[in-house]
């Protein structure tokens, strides 16, 4: 929830920017933000969560700390619905606005609401040009658009015909567990419900290393701090989900150990090289007379083993990337590791992006993150990460012996990305990243269509526009860009067929500093701030 929101409010003031910088709502936005951050600060328990989980103190400090998350995400989703209202004019009938907030074109699958899209299965851009449409189960229409500019917009019509396919096509079947859509293939294990084939168009390999009977996104549960007690899910079902051509899905249904319910959607879409993966776990509360014990401890895992000969393991870290084990001081836990949002195995010749929307603690190479309650004695620890192809999202637990929740139990979900590739990129990493966080926006059409033209010219495709808003003072906007590649690049900030603006090296203060002529230079994983007039 708070990640979403982070990434609503980070949409909400590129929006702004664009659209009506100097009615930029600052103290709305800093209010949200401060939300955002006072959830996400480390601790948020009594002395006493685990050990009296069910104490008045206990409950009450829970709530506080979880007001923030929930206050977070209803000023999120307010200050993108204020800052999508922006666009003003005549409604236009069966039209809609897709907005990019990133600084790349995006080509991606975009799904509108029934309130957007009822009746209307056919959709053709402002040209004329159909593209293809699928009515999805539940009533909404997706559709893959392409083309669609940086930091801005563009209009596609809606009509009441049948909707457009094009070459591309995505298929299910239930009965062999298979997807497939000429660009990826895969096959479900019809015992464990996890994926034990993936084959990349034009190579060879199984993604997946099955050796060990193992699969990718396989549910590990376990009591205790032993792996070795992982128990299996059992009775697994498979059925199709969407029939395609744009979206084909396997539904997978499962009784599993520490779950009420275990549900899984996996998809592939014509025309993209990327699968999906929904996990829907409704949570069962461990009862234990102790949660201190080894007992009342509990770890949930999803497995991703990728057979990738030599392959390198890479976490992306805040505005950075590291080799696990490598890139840390010796002291460093290498137990467990936080990613911002991405993962990657690949060799010098292929590999796997692994993108986790959800879920951000990891253990590499096995499920290594066993040590319960508070460790003095720094010999348990992990001393090293040795070579690994192998990467577990760490989904939910209870191992800590203070601060936090003696038991997790309800609805939950966990997404993933699965991109197979042939060259390791990170840059590439970072846009699917964060595209699947900040989707683009559907909004109904009004007056002419908006932000036609990108506010940038094209950027070098290693730098990424991390944050637009306008500057407090309104007299200006803030530009952060990131480098997401290991070499220095080069960028030249201008306007997209406008004038020239003034541009001033800034920082967080959103000061201007020092006045800039010409492209800026930005060293490996490097962040400039810049401000604009």
């Amino acid at each position: 929830m708070n990640r979403a929101s982070s990434d609503r409010l980070a949409q909400a003031e590129t929006i702004w920017a664009l659209a009506n910088p100097r009615d930029y709502p600052r103290a709305a936005f800093e209010d949200a933000w401060r939300n955002v951050l006072l959830y996400s600060e480390h601790t948020w328990g009594a002395w006493c969560s685990i050990s009296d989980p069910f104490r008045r103190e206990t409950r009450e400090q829970w709530t506080i700390k979880q007001s923030y998350a929930v206050a977070a995400d209803r000023q999120s989703r307010d200050l993108l619905s204020r800052a999508l209202a922006q666009f003003s004019g005549a409604a236009v009938p069966d039209a809609i606005d897709l907005v990019n907030t990133a600084s790349w074109t995006r080509s991606e699958l975009v799904v509108l609401p029934k309130f957007l899209s009822e009746g209307k299965d056919r959709v053709v851009e402002a040209g004329g040009q159909p593209v293809p449409s699928q009515r999805l189960r539940n009533g909404e229409l997706v559709l893959r658009a392409k083309d669609v500019p940086p930091l801005a917009a563009r209009r596609y019509l809606l009509h009441q015909d049948a909707p457009h396919t094009d070459g591309a096509a995505a298929s299910a079947n239930s009965e062999n567990a298979t997807l497939d859509n000429g660009l990826l293939r895969l096959r479900v294990d019809k015992q464990t419900g996890g994926i034990v084939e993936i084959y990349l168009n034009g190579l060879e390999a199984n993604l997946v290393d099955t050796a060990e009977g193992q699969a990718l996104n396989e549910y590990l549960y376990f009591i205790g701090e032993d792996p070795a007690d992982v128990k299996p899910v059992e009775k697994v079902q498979i059925q199709a989900g969407e029939s395609g051509p744009l979206v084909a899905s396997l539904l997978i249904k499962s009784e599993a150990p520490g779950c009420h319910m275990l549900a899984c959607e996996i998809r592939l879409v014509a025309g993209q090289d990327v699968v999906e993966i929904i996990n829907m776990v409704d949570k069962e509360r461990l009862v234990a007379r102790r949660y201190h014990d080894k007992r009342g401890k509990e770890s949930l895992n999803f497995g991703f083993p990728f057979a990738v000969p030599d392959g390198q393991v890479r976490l992306e870290v805040p505005f950075g990337v590291i080799l696990p084990g490598t890139d840390q001081i010796p002291s460093a836990c290498k137990n467990w590791f936080t990613v911002s949002r991405w993962a990657d195995v690949s060799n010098d010749q292929f590999g796997v992006t692994w993108v986790t929307l959800d879920a951000p603690l990891v253990q590499v190479g096995g499920l290594t993150a066993n040590l319960l309650n508070s460790q003095t004695n720094p010999e348990v620890w992990r001393k090293e990460v040795g070579p690994t192809q192998k990467i577990y999202s760490w989904a939910m637990n209870n191992h800590w012996g203070t601060n936090y929740r003696a038991f997790q139990e309800g609805p939950h979900v966990f997404r993933f990305l699965l991109r197979p590739h042939r060259g390791y990129d990170p840059a590439a990493a970072a846009r699917l990243a964060i595209a699947a966080g900040q989707p683009l926006l559907p909004i109904a059409a009004r007056g002419g269509e908006p932000m036609a033209s990108p506010l940038l010219e094209a950027l070098p495709p290693d730098i990424v526009v991390s944050g637009l808003k306008p500057s407090d003072d309104g007299q200006g906007l803030i530009l952060r860009l990131w480098n997401a590649s290991a070499r220095d690049t080069r960028a030249d900030i201008a306007r997209y067929e406008a004038a020239p603006w003034k541009l001033w090296r800034s920082d967080i203060s959103e000061r201007p500093l020092e006045a800039l002529a010409g492209p800026v230079s930005m060293p490996p994983w490097g962040v400039v701030s810049l401000r604009a007039e």
